[in-house]
């Protein structure tokens, strides 16, 4: 019979230079760079807090936003936080998107307001919605 386990995903394990979590807010999309300056931390979330780990702003390359817009329509999503590295080779991977990612660390650190920016979308979705079921009236 043997053990029968639990459902598992195993993926190559790739070294790396940096994390980069990308928020993607209606086609926006706002990316960050997680560099451990001593590349201790298997994850950045383990070492958020230490001196050593050097938060910016990250430019993605147009063609990557691009790839990133198509994916999110393909899944039908209209927020998510993306995570991807920087491999030694300097090549960029996805990791995951999850649909319901905090974003408030990245948007203080990069002063991207990225609050402000979904207050002001859900504001203007709740007008709209208001206006459509009253206008008959």
């Amino acid at each position: 019979q043997g053990d029968v386990g639990f459902p598992s995903l195993f993926q190559k394990f790739y070294g790396r230079k940096e994390e980069i979590r990308v928020t993607y807010v209606e086609g926006w999309i706002y990316a960050t760079s997680y560099l451990d300056l001593y590349d201790k931390a298997i994850d950045k979330k383990h070492v958020l807090t230490s001196n050593h780990m050097h938060v910016t702003p990250y430019k993605l390359d147009e063609d990557t936003c691009e790839k990133i817009r198509r994916f999110m329509r393909a899944v039908n999503l209209n927020y998510g936080a993306l995570d991807f590295m920087v491999g030694s080779d300097g090549q960029l991977i996805f990791l995951e998107v999850n649909p319901s990612g905090q974003f408030l660390y990245e948007s203080l650190l990069c002063c991207y307001n990225i609050e402000q920016y979904i207050a002001e979308l859900l504001i203007a979705q709740d007008k709209a919605c208001w206006n459509n079921k009253y206008r008959s009236v």
